[in-house]
C-alpha cells in the first residue's frame, strides 16, 4: 500500500536538502536568489517551509541546484492498477 505524506512535511524535507546543499556548496539563500532569477524573500519561504512547491517550482531548484529534490517512481503495473482503483 502507498504511503501518503502531509505537503507540509514533504516541503520540509525539500527545505531541508536545499538548505544541506546550499551549505555543502557554501552558498547563500541570497546566491540561489540571484541564479534563479528570484527574489530573496522567496527562497526564504521555500526553505521555511511556508511555500506550496509546484513541481516546476521543485525543477528550477534542481537545475538551479544541480540535485533531484524527488524521484518519480519506475513505471509498475501494481502501481497503475492501484492509482486506477483496479487493483483488488
Amino acid at each position: 500500500m502507498l504511503k501518503k505524506m502531509h505537503w507540509r512535511t514533504e516541503t520540509a524535507i525539500i527545505a531541508f536538502r536545499i538548505l544541506y546543499t546550499l551549505e555543502e556548496r557554501g552558498m547563500t539563500q541570497k546566491d540561489l536568489a540571484g541564479k534563479m532569477e528570484k527574489s530573496p524573500q522567496w527562497i526564504n519561504k521555500i526553505v521555511k517551509g511556508q511555500q506550496n512547491l509546484t513541481i516546476g517550482t521543485m525543477k528550477e531548484l534542481e537545475g538551479a541546484l544541480g540535485i533531484s529534490l524527488f524521484q518519480i517512481p519506475e513505471y509498475k503495473e501494481e502501481v497503475l492498477s492501484l492509482s486506477s482503483g483496479k487493483g483488488e
